[in-house]
């Protein structure tokens, strides 16, 4: 019933409209809730991001694909082999340090990489990966 804040296409099984899945942030809200505390390149200090898993998203919709092209508000997007990097548990964050962001701080929505709980990530390799302003997910 809120604002659409994400949409999820592609080879999806499940949608809400037509073959597309939408969701308000009361739907991602409903959703298995997982919170990361983590550094980022762009903060000072520990960071906590509340959201989903982008795995709990994926199943959700009944996702079919092998990878992902995450698109943001500005333009920005990426590819994303699922395989390679889901097991990193990524988050799509819909609150950062107990509150929802606005497009001006990086929201509505943040893909987030829990970087401090996993060593094996390269960081240099997943900093171009966090999508900030996402509002769309791909799935290939």
């Amino acid at each position: 019933t809120g604002d659409t804040i994400l949409e999820i296409d592609g080879a999806i099984g499940q949608g809400n409209d037509g073959a597309r899945a939408i969701f308000d942030l009361s739907m991602l809200e409903n959703l298995p809730v997982d919170v990361v505390r983590t550094m980022t390149p762009w903060t000072d200090g520990v960071q906590e991001f509340r959201g989903v898993r982008l795995v709990n998203l994926l199943q959700a919709v009944k996702a079919r694909g092998t990878s992902v092209v995450l698109s943001a508000l500005n333009d920005y997007s990426i590819t994303l082999d699922l395989p390679s990097y889901l097991p990193y548990q990524p988050l799509i964050a819909y609150q950062h340090n107990g509150a929802e962001m606005p497009v001006s701080e990086k929201g509505p929505l943040w893909l987030v990489f829990p970087q401090d709980d996993n060593p094996a990530i390269d960081r240099a390799d997943v900093h171009d990966l966090w999508v900030w302003q996402l509002y769309r997910i791909t799935v290939r």
